[in-house]
């Protein structure tokens, strides 16, 4: 067992099939966005047998469960009542009132419900409990801009739970073939904004590079040659690690180059060039490259 950042526990995952009675489903999904795209993507490309699904905008939920061969439910009560694990891929606003809409009912102890938002833990959940369901998080740490279920390919999951309800996200995790990081006390927001630094802002800052590329007079081919750059730099990240990955004029102490490129910013946009000077300061914490060989 590895471990990982935030105190974090990395886990190995293996491949693995829920047994289904005739009464009920392996896996239910309330919401039909970008991410339960990619979910019931991932668990009908996997083997998994036919879930249920239902989502407030019908026409969405009819066409995904089309794409994947799940059931509609008319309601996400039905959902639950069918399915050993519930996961709610809904807004963030959304999971508290609807964990309080599900809150009455018979007991389901024999349940597992999950929410899948990175900034909140197991609290919103938790009027669930009074029915004697087992709760969990289940946060995949990827950007899914377009709910392909390629977009988990690689992706680790960030999982807490109720120890009920431990086996079942695992096995959810390696069914969909993503790696599980099992949470401990973490500071919620501290690590979802941690999670926005590594997967949302390096594609805003590639649109930014790639508008400054037009600005400079770079045609379609620059644009290439950015987005190259942008893997070449998340290759490094991943070979060296984010210390020893880092270059530039700012490591190698090139103050002149930096001194220019603030002073064209400013004239393109002055709130660019203070984001680079923000930027260029954090990287003053790395090691400096004195040869003069660095990108």
């Amino acid at each position: 067992m590895n471990g990982g950042p935030w105190g974090l526990e990395v886990r190995p995952q293996s491949a693995w099939i829920p047994e289904v009675t005739e009464t009920e489903v392996g896996y239910g999904i309330v919401g039909a966005g970008r991410l339960a795209r990619a979910i019931t993507g991932r668990l009908a490309r996997f083997g998994a047998p036919p879930g249920l699904i239902f989502s407030r905008t019908p026409a969405r939920a009819s066409v995904l469960a089309q794409e994947v061969g799940w059931r509609l439910a008319g309601s996400a009560a039905e959902v639950l009542a069918a399915s050993r694990l519930t996961l709610l891929c809904v807004p963030d606003s959304e999971i508290e009132p609807l964990a309080e809409e599900l809150g009455s009912g018979p007991d389901l102890h024999d349940r597992v419900v999950a929410h899948c938002s990175g900034s909140q833990g197991l609290g919103p959940l938790a009027p669930l409990s009074a029915r004697g369901i087992r709760l969990g998080v289940f946060h995949p740490l990827a950007p899914v801009p377009d709910g392909d279920p390629s977009c988990l390919d690689q992706t680790f999951i960030s999982l807490e739970a109720d120890p009920a309800a431990r086996e079942e996200l695992l096995e959810l995790a390696r069914l969909i073939d993503c790696r599980v990081i099992e949470m401990g006390a973490v500071d919620r927001p501290l690590y979802h904004a941690a999670a926005v630094f590594a997967g949302v802002l390096p594609v805003l800052l590639e649109q930014l590079a790639e508008q400054l590329g037009t600005a400079a007079g770079g045609g379609a081919e620059l644009g290439d040659g950015l987005r190259a750059l942008h893997w070449a730099s998340a290759r490094n990240v991943l070979r060296l690690g984010p210390v020893l990955g880092l270059s530039g004029p700012q490591q190698r102490r090139d103050g002149a180059t930096v001194s220019a490129h603030r002073q064209a910013l400013g004239r393109f946009d002055p709130a660019l060039a203070h984001l680079y000077a923000s930027i260029q300061e954090a990287a003053r914490t790395g090691p400096a490259d004195r040869t003069g060989q660095g990108g």
